[in-house]
């Protein structure tokens, strides 16, 4: 948006997002708990693959099976780190650590992926000598059936295993749950190149299990994209920052919210920082008041704690303030690197304004800076011009 007047935005899908928030699991404890039961399922199943598909594979000659029996015991390596992580993650915070140690979910997360990545480059060399040294495999119909089951065991793994994270908000057993399914399918993929053997003789063994090493490869370098995100911090979810803003704009008083930041200290350990455009009446106590009504209505709904907040003053003393205003957004939003101007505030008297302009990436805050300050000194002969240049840091000014 490019006008800062007050305004309610619709917010999509808060009626199933209430309802999500009606099964979520309340407690860190309890979700503690639940990932590491559904960490102990994922691992006695994928232990209980491994041990068949491995027999299978060695009985028949099988890369692309005894491959596949690899990749279930990465994923139940996984699931160990998984409950390692969410039990390192749920310590209570220290002198050392204030915020807690929730971040160690994705480092746990990262080395997650480091195993999947390694389990795909070395399962990509096997396949590659075993398609310039072929070996005819040997398929038993006990073979065949047990592979058949551990597909229909991945289907519903996968599926079990996603909604816990969802319901949890474990982005390792969301994770865990797609790769699940993700195996289902290359499984069904081996079967059918072993199915395509008994019939024809032609041995498709090399090129499955080649095909199934880049896929875990690939899948492996999602996930260190994604956790790396996750710790480098990204920018907020655009659903949440405008039920956030809805949250806040609640205070009729409020004329404006801007310049939020959210910054994740791991899963349920959500820190926010807001600035809200406020009239220049309102006492210190009456902010005081407002402020603590929006941390806990904020928190109440969105579980984000929201530590800090700002104050900018709206000028309601001096007309000639709200056209100077008027004025300089039109000058500043002429540029298409300009997002937003915020937190203006004039005093004609001592020929001073100040405000925030936000910046687009493409555009060096510096010279945008340089730019704006020499088109309102022209436009304001004598004034001092105060800009703070600010990031795009989230859809609050979008």
């Amino acid at each position: 948006m490019r006008e800062n007047e007050r305004q309610e935005l619709p917010i999509a899908g808060d009626k199933g997002q209430a309802a999500a928030q009606k099964e979520t699991v309340k407690t860190p404890e309890a979700r503690n708990q639940g990932i590491v039961r559904t960490s102990v399922i994922g691992i006695i199943a994928n232990l209980f693959l491994v041990v068949f598909k491995g027999a299978v594979g060695l009985a028949s000659n099988s890369i692309a099976i005894l491959l596949d029996a690899v990749n279930n015991l990465t994923d139940a390596l996984s699931s160990v780190i998984t409950i390692v992580g969410a039990r390192a993650a749920a310590k209570e915070p220290d002198r050392e650590h204030p915020l807690g140690h929730g971040r160690i979910e994705y480092l746990s997360a990262l080395l997650v992926a480091a195993l999947v990545l390694y389990a795909g480059l070395s399962s990509l060399v096997e396949s590659v000598k075993k398609m310039l040294h072929p070996e005819t495999p040997q398929y038993s119909a006990v073979g065949l059936v047990i592979i058949a089951v551990a597909v229909l065991v991945k289907i519903l793994m996968g599926q079990y295993v996603k909604h816990r994270g969802k319901l949890l908000n474990s982005d390792a057993l969301v994770a865990s749950g797609s790769d699940a399914s993700f195996d289902a399918l290359l499984s069904a993929s081996v079967l059918a190149s072993a199915l395509i053997f008994l019939r024809t003789e032609i041995s498709l063994e090399a090129y499955v299990g080649t095909l199934i090493s880049v896929m875990i490869v690939r899948a492996g370098y999602g996930m260190v994209c994604d956790t790396l995100d996750e710790i480098l911090g990204k920018r907020p979810d655009t659903e949440l920052v405008r039920k956030i803003r809805a949250l806040i704009m609640e205070e009729q008083v409020v004329i404006g919210a801007y310049d939020l930041f959210i910054t994740d200290y791991g899963p349920e350990r959500r820190y926010g920082v807001v600035h809200l455009e406020l009239p220049d009446t309102m006492t210190v106590e009456e902010v005081d008041a407002l402020t603590r009504r929006i941390q806990k209505r904020v928190k109440e709904a969105t579980g984000i704690r929201i530590s800090t907040i700002g104050v900018y003053a709206h000028n309601t003393k001096d007309p000639a303030a709200a056209e100077m205003r008027h004025t300089i957004e039109h000058i500043a939003l002429s540029h298409a690197w300009i997002l937003q101007i915020h937190g203006f505030y004039a005093e004609p008297a001592k020929k001073y304004m100040r405000f925030d302009a936000v910046v687009d990436f493409t555009k060096s805050r510096a010279d945008a800076v340089d730019v704006l300050r020499q088109e309102i000194e022209a436009a304001y002969p004598g004034y001092r011009v105060d800009i703070t240049p600010d990031s795009d840091v989230s859809d609050l000014s979008s």
